[in-house]
C-alpha cells in the first residue's frame, strides 16, 4: 500500500513515529528551528540585521514604499528584495517539514495557524529584544511573507507527494504480475 496520498486527500506522515523517515524529518526540523532562531532572534552583530529597530503595523504600504526611489538617497531596492525574499524563503521549510512530523498539522488550515502563531511569536520576541539589547524590526509584512512561505512549502510537499504517488502507481502498474503460488 503506498504511503503517499494522490494529492486530494488529507496528508499523512510518511510512516509512524519511530520510523526512519519520521526521525529524519524531525532531525531536519530541529536543525531548521536552530537556524531560524539564529536568523531572527540573535543579536544584530550575529545576524544580518543592522542594529536598527522599529515597528510597522500597516500591511504592505512600507514594503511598497521601500521600492519607491528617494532622491538623494541610495537605492533600497536590493535590500528590500533580499529582506522580502528572505522572509518568504525562511518559512518554506516549516511548511514542508511540520506536516511530516505532526498528524495534527497535516492540513493547510492547521499549518496556516501554526505558521501565523510562529511568525507572530518571532515578531513579538524581536519587539521585546529592544529592551534586552538585541534591537530588531517588528513588521506585519514579515508575518504575511512568512505565512506565504509556509504555504508555499506545504504546496511543495503536496506536489512532491502527488508526483511520488503517481510514480508509485505507474511503477506498480508496469511491474509484471507475480507468478501464481505453487500448489
Amino acid at each position: 500500500m503506498p504511503i503517499w496520498p494522490s494529492g486530494t486527500e488529507r496528508l499523512e506522515r510518511p510512516s509512524g513515529k519511530g520510523s526512519v523517515s519520521h526521525a529524519a524529518a524531525f532531525a531536519a526540523f530541529s536543525v531548521y528551528v536552530v537556524i531560524l532562531g539564529v536568523l531572527t532572534l540573535a543579536p544584530p552583530s550575529m545576524s544580518t540585521a543592522n542594529g536598527s529597530f522599529g515597528i510597522n503595523l500597516v500591511p504592505v504600504l512600507q514594503s511598497i514604499g521601500c521600492f519607491v526611489p528617494n532622491p538623494g538617497q541610495p537605492s533600497t531596492t536590493a535590500f528590500c528584495l533580499q529582506t522580502m525574499g528572505g522572509n518568504f524563503a525562511m518559512f518554506i521549510p516549516l511548511g514542508f517539514l511540520v506536516p511530516l512530523i505532526s498528524e495534527e498539522v497535516s492540513s493547510a488550515r492547521a499549518l496556516l495557524v501554526v505558521a501565523t502563531a510562529t511568525s507572530i511569536a518571532i515578531e513579538l520576541l524581536q519587539y521585546t529584544g529592544r529592551w534586552l539589547g538585541t534591537p530588531r524590526w517588528t513588521d506585519i509584512d514579515d508575518v504575511l511573507l512568512n505565512v506565504a512561505g509556509a504555504l508555499a512549502g506545504y504546496a511543495l510537499l503536496r506536489g512532491a507527494r502527488y508526483v511520488i504517488g503517481r510514480l508509485w502507481k505507474n511503477s506498480a502498474a508496469r511491474s509484471p504480475a507475480a507468478p501464481p503460488a505453487a500448489r
